[in-house]
């Protein structure tokens, strides 16, 4: 066999649960949940014991939330599909909601968000995905709307899968997203450097090292690597009013 033969450790098949992987008709199963793709759901699985290795992670975990989380937050999320076309195209939407974020459990991300406000930026037209948060300034008690927008446009994400500081940079590149901020933060215009390369042109626009675009355009401040989709999205920002206040 291979362990026989110092292929594999001796230890190699050996579960805690005395599960093994077992031959039938043919094909390879795992004893106690079954053949790969149909095992049985986590709740069917009865467990009886644990390793010491688990029964640490276990305690680490109990702790954390004995000390930090004792009461788990009111969260309500919500999944909704949408068909958009016969060919089996569909748009998925996420919504979730909880109360505000309690600074005793999240530490410094408290201490950045700012408090629940009605405000929001409107996606643009063509939006597939927007996230948005309201966060304090560093030098001053104004509150900051950001935005990170993505666009209905396509993008070949299975070329830039093997990874890499290179590759992430190129996906980053690639990517038809936008970053948008009201009023503007002027975090980039306190860079020493990159300060001297912040002065607009007459139609808002500055250019940045790696190919990064900024447009300045009716109180908005917004990036991205692609200078059409500022020229496209930043006319069509606004300001709305949502029905629920909130801090992200």
């Amino acid at each position: 066999t291979l362990i026989a033969h110092g292929f594999l450790p001796t230890s190699f098949g050996r579960r805690p649960d005395g599960s093994h992987v077992v031959e039938i008709d043919g094909k390879l199963q795992d004893s106690l949940r079954g053949a790969p793709g149909n095992f049985l759901p986590i709740a069917d699985v009865a467990v009886t014991s644990v390793n010491l290795e688990e029964a640490r992670d276990f305690e680490r975990v109990r702790e954390f939330h004995v000390s930090h989380w004792s009461q788990m937050d009111p969260l309500m999320a919500g999944i909704y599909r949408f068909k958009l076309d016969d060919k089996g195209t569909e748009r998925l939407t996420i919504d979730a909601r909880m109360t505000p974020f309690v600074e005793e459990k999240y530490g410094m991300l408290t201490e950045r968000l700012g408090p629940p406000i009605k405000r929001q930026i409107v996606p643009a037209p063509g939006d597939v995905a927007m996230m948005q948060v309201v966060l304090k300034g560093d030098f001053d008690n104004q509150l900051y709307h950001y935005a990170v927008g993505l666009q209905d446009v396509p993008f070949p994400i299975d070329s830039y899968a093997s990874g890499g500081l290179f590759n992430t940079l190129r996906m980053m590149q690639s990517t038809p997203g936008y970053l948008t901020a009201w009023p503007k933060p002027g975090l980039i215009d306190r860079i020493p450097v990159l300060g001297r390369l912040a002065t607009p042109d007459q139609y808002g626009y500055s250019q940045f090292p790696f190919g990064l675009w900024r447009r300045e355009y009716n109180g908005f401040s917004s990036l991205s690597f692609h200078r059409e989709i500022l020229q496209y999205v930043t006319p069509q920002l606004a300001l709305g009013e949502d029905e629920h206040p909130a801090q992200a």
